[in-house]
């Protein structure tokens, strides 16, 4: 999941001299960023084709056409680039494709190319000649601070089709799919090897679109005139038909999410999640508030799904629709928000980019790094990174009263020269302790000490090799867990940090364990005791840590193969160990492209696999009974995992609560589910991102949800000690009442307690209307003279000196002290409102006061008593 981490900064055009000396404004038509790391992105204008640095957004490379050539080729209309991208083909409103090649920095030096381009001072056609680039920027004081590849823009040669263009891709090999009136044409564009390919669709049945997956090249989603799709996979110059799916029909636009083998489609005013691999509809969002959608496009994880709709506003979606920003929801009106013509997501999911038409806009994403590779440790205690900065989750421990409080969050700024050798951060995790936080990316790994404040580096002198996969704490103990993969295998190493000192870089010498596997290491993962380890041949390790004084004892205690259950290519998450105290039992749970699979061993390597759950963005152990789950939706709280193994019933054992920003955390023992979201403020003429958590209640829920299958005595003795237990029964009162459901359960485990059923009515009905009072007081059965009694009596009982006469209010001394003196009632009444003019609580206390009397008694006497006595004091 990804959030906008800051207002927008404006990117423009390059300035300088057109390349025929004409003034004419150029419109921005599209910005598509690269399939990897490190290339440039690209702006498509009417008139002119920029390649753009992403990091510090400066204009590197720029081809503008002359006059002549946008009168006798066409203007641009639209781009797009193959997944080298090292080629880029441009439709003309003529019929003409423009191809240009990008040339990386170690091919920049070539002059032996064919190169067709136009002369900067002339309108003539060059044959053999290199583009004069028309602007080339260069920052010395970059973000990063790091030199900007200078990649050249060559223009190879254009081609026009004679009999329509419907659609076209670019592919790898400087290779054209291209789709006309008249057919599909692979084109070889270094050569003349042109070949017609018969996609063997059937009589009068041509491809209207071309949807190729961003991230594999070979992966095909067409869609049909006849109104049916088919997906087909590249060999060479043949294309074979994977899937053709009957019910994801008449669909308008779409997006490939390769990681959850995924296609989205726009099917009316429905976005349709279908999963081609087990060739289902799993999952429809109605789009019909929005509007009509112009373009969708995945990140390269799969993790965020970006939609831009006609009107210009947009969303940024989870895997499976889980919204963590929606451009409408802000009250002002803003360029970057409401009037957008074209988005797209780097491949990292870091940036955003926007245009308007006139102007460009980056955005930079703050981000998690735990969906991808979901460790129990780091789901608990959640980091969110934008750039060096690290956004740390402190309110775990916090008191309940202080979660809101911006203090939760402790901001982290890598030092920039350390930043500099640690771009592309893929890890980051914090110790229980809180004293240590280590952070990495596939080539080093970096430690800070909070106690020190300092930063140290690991210098691997233990292996040359060192590519990073995962990274976590233990828990109890500093001990780091890291898994590295190198030549020729990878391996899980342990190191200790309990007499660490931040003085000096620290090296092998504080590595305690290594263990090597033949293969590389797909997940990771840790529980109480507990490592475990998933490799890419489908095997998995049990590790066991005990301590033994000071020292520790690590064991590997089994690993088994689960290769006939899995293939290749899966998209694991995370991997869990259920019964975390017994080392016979191996059951599992695995995350697996969204599905939870539970693995039960039965022995000899063999398991009995059973699909428990779909459409999961995560999952965390709570203990052994107990997880919660995402979906997009809803957060799935399970609360007896083996009575949902055994009777297969969700309604008994999982509790769905609902929610509208994205979860990022649930702390079980406060009842709290907290939730990320922007918040967008203009003053003047700075727009401010006020990025903040938020945290909810769902302890009332939980209580509901516990009374159906739990008496209330068992409900009372769990969650009573909960801090905001009695703010829940009063929730959880209003909605029974107001919804005219049953109260009888819910009264008992209200009455268990005279104080908090004291509290709770009268809060309670300070917030419901008066028309539901009565429908309260005959459920309950009671009266507002017995609510009245109660509250004088626990009012009196702070006087009493000897606290065994009180005999927790309800003793046989309490009725001796009750006071009904109207005298004293219309005392407290004059009281509240002699006092309430400067305080705006005291005054609705006082009116809620009114409302009471009114039923306590009806003649209006008292009331009107009460007012008299006020009116003489005024």
């Amino acid at each position: 999941m990804v959030w906008p981490y800051l207002t927008p900064k404006v990117v423009t055009l390059p300035s300088g001299q057109d390349a025929d000396d004409s003034n004419t404004a150029e419109k921005i038509l599209e910005v598509k960023t690269a399939h990897s790391e490190g290339q440039p992105y690209i702006v498509l204008t009417d008139q002119s084709i920029h390649l753009y640095d992403e990091p510090s957004n400066a204009a590197i490379a720029s081809h503008k056409r002359s006059k002549t050539s946008i009168d006798k080729y066409g203007a641009n209309v639209s781009f797009k680039r193959n997944h080298d991208d090292n080629l880029l083909v441009i439709q003309t409103d003529k019929d003409f494709l423009l191809i240009y090649a990008i040339l990386k920095p170690m091919n920049t030096n070539s002059d032996s190319e064919l190169l067709t381009v136009y002369h900067q001072n002339s309108n003539n056609l060059l044959q053999n000649g290199l583009v004069a680039e028309k602007q080339a920027q260069f920052f010395q004081a970059a973000e990063v601070e790091r030199p900007i590849w200078k990649f050249q823009l060559r223009f190879r040669l254009f081609l026009k089709i004679s009999h329509g263009i419907v659609d076209f891709e670019p592919l790898n090999q400087f290779e054209l799919l291209l789709i006309t009136n008249h057919g599909v044409q692979l084109l070889d564009l270094s050569g003349d090897d042109n070949k017609t390919v018969d996609l063997k669709l059937g009589e009068d049945v041509k491809v209207t679109k071309i949807i190729h997956s961003p991230w594999n090249p070979d992966l095909f989603y067409f869609t049909l005139n006849n109104g049916k799709t088919t997906f087909m996979i590249k060999d060479k110059d043949t294309f074979t038909s994977i899937v053709d799916p009957e019910a994801f029909e008449n669909v308008d636009l779409a997006s490939i999410n390769d990681s959850f083998k995924l296609v989205v489609g726009l099917i009316g005013d429905k976005l349709v999640y279908y999963n081609y691999e087990i060739k289902q509809i799993i999952k429809e969002k109605d789009f019909a508030e929005y509007g009509k959608v112009r373009k969708l496009q995945w990140s390269k994880s799969g993790n965020a799904l970006c939609v831009l709709f006609e009107k210009g506003n947009w969303l940024l979606l989870s895997t499976f629709g889980g919204v963590t920003f929606n451009s409408k929801e802000h009250d002002y009106h803003s360029d970057w928000l409401g009037n957008i013509q074209d988005l797209d997501i780097t491949a990292n999911a870091t940036q955003l980019f926007l245009t308007n038409g006139e102007e460009i806009f980056s955005i930079q994403l703050i981000k998690s790094t735990y969906l991808e590779n979901q460790i129990n440790h780091s789901i608990r205690r959640p980091i969110l990174m934008s750039g060096p900065l690290l956004h740390i989750y402190t309110g775990y421990e916090m008191n309940s009263s202080s979660l809101n409080k911006p203090t939760t969050w402790n901001t982290i700024k890598i030092p920039l020269e350390h930043y500099y050798q640690l771009p592309n951060i893929t890890n980051v995790s914090i110790s229980q302790d809180a004293k240590f936080l280590a952070v990495s990316n596939k080539r080093a790994l970096l430690i800070y000490y909070f106690v020190d404040n300092e930063w140290s580096f690991y210098v691997n002198d233990f292996n040359a090799d060192l590519e990073i996969e995962h990274i976590t704490w233990f828990e109890g103990v500093n001990l780091l867990l890291l898994t590295n993969k190198s030549k020729f295998n990878s391996e899980l190493v342990i190191f200790d940090f309990r007499r660490f000192s931040s003085k000096d870089n620290f090296n092998s010498d504080a590595i305690i364990f290594k263990y090597d596997f033949d293969t590389d290491i797909k997940l990771l993962n840790s529980y109480g005791k507990d490592i475990v380890v998933y490799t890419t041949n489908n095997k998995f390790y049990h590790f066991k840590i005990e301590t033994v004084g000071a020292s520790f004892k690590i064991d590997l205690i089994r690993i088994l193969a689960l290769d006939k259950i899995f293939k290749e290519n899966d998209n694991f998450r995370s991997i869990i160990k259920v019964k975390s105290d017994d080392d016979e039992n191996n059951d599992l749970l695995l995350l697996n492209n969204g599905e939870v699979i539970f693995l039960k061993y039965k022995d000899s390597n063999y398991f009995e696999k059973f699909l428990l759950l779909d459409k999961i963005e995560y999952i965390y152990k709570i203990n052994d009974e107990e997880y919660y789950l995402y979906n997009g939706e809803s957060v799935l709280l399970i609360k007896n995992l083996s009575e949902l193994l055994k009777t297969r019933d969700p309604s008994k054992s999982i509790l769905k609560i609902s929610v509208e920003k994205y979860p990022i955390l649930l702390i079980l023992e406060k009842g709290l589910l907290i939730k990320m979201e922007n918040s967008l403020v203009q003053k003047k003429t700075i727009e401010i991102n006020n990025f903040t958590s938020k945290n909810s209640i769902f302890l009332h829920d939980l209580i509901r949800f516990e009374l159906q299958t739990h008496d209330e005595a068992t409900v009372f003795e769990k969650y009573s000690k909960y801090k905001n237990f009695q703010y829940s029964l009063e929730l959880l009162l209003y909605q029974t009442i107001v919804n005219d459901q049953n109260l009888t359960k819910l009264s008992k485990l209200i009455k268990i307690n005279p104080i908090f059923e004291l509290n709770v009515v009268s809060k309670c009905l300070r917030k419901i209307e008066v028309k539901y009072w009565s429908r309260l007081f005959n459920q309950l059965k009671l009266t507002p003279q017995d609510l009245l009694d109660s509250s004088i009596e626990k009012n009196n009982s702070i006087f009493w000196e000897d606290e065994d006469d009180i005999q927790d209010g309800n003793g046989e001394n309490a009725n001796y002290y009750k006071i009904t003196d109207e005298t004293q009632i219309i005392s407290i009444f004059k009281l509240i409102f002699e006092n309430a003019k400067n305080d705006d609580e005291l005054w609705e206390t006082g009116f809620e006061l009114i409302r009471f009397l009114k039923l306590l008694d009806p003649s209006l006497r008292l009331l009107q008593k009460g007012l008299d006595e006020v009116k003489k004091s005024t």
